[in-house]
């Protein structure tokens, strides 16, 4: 019940009163939603598949820590509409040049945050023999969405690159994260 509240809360600091929608928030919304399901689901699986294994927040965080780095790859492809609705994303607020950088940024974060995961699951090999697999499998998601995003630019190249290419390492994140902390 206390997942329920607090998003309820924090859609009505979002969307109804004082509207603290900037593109921090709009990150932040994305984000913390997802830690919000994942805990709900949680308390799901331990009720009704498995109350010994609790499914750790450090699963959680790194989520977390992934959606805030990246969510904005969604506003890439729809700056006209962002334009026409007066939204403040972060793809919004800067130039041409700026744009660029957060295009290079993102990339470079994608590769170091699956890089570093991938090493993580590099020492932890030994608990389970899928680990290896899922760690390669997120690297190379995660890589080529790191290339899609500064490599790829125009509408129907971001569009796609959000639709169809953003979810896959992300869930490839998630199995290669409860392989590595269960």
């Amino acid at each position: 019940m206390f997942h329920l509240w607090t998003w309820e809360l924090l859609i009505t600091f979002c969307y109804v009163w004082p509207r603290w929608f900037s593109w921090f928030m709009r990150n932040f919304f994305a984000a913390y939603s997802y830690c919000i399901l994942g805990r709900l689901l949680n308390q799901v699986y331990i009720r009704y598949a498995a109350d010994d294994w609790d499914i750790s927040w450090m699963i959680d965080y790194t989520i977390f820590a992934w959606f805030m780095g990246t969510i904005h790859v969604q506003e890439f492809y729809d700056l006209e509409g962002d334009r026409n609705a007066d939204r403040e994303t972060l793809p919004m607020l800067l130039s041409p040049r700026g744009l660029v950088y957060l295009r290079v940024g993102t990339s470079a974060f994608l590769v170091a945050f699956s890089t570093g995961l991938a090493y993580w699951s590099y020492l932890k090999m030994d608990q389970d023999m899928m680990i290896g697999p899922m760690a390669a499998l997120q690297l190379i998601l995660s890589t080529y969405l790191a290339y899609r995003v500064v490599a790829l630019e125009g509408y129907k190249e971001d569009r796609a690159t959000y639709h169809h290419y953003y979810y896959p390492p992300v869930f490839a994140i998630l199995f290669t994260l409860v392989l590595v902390t269960k």
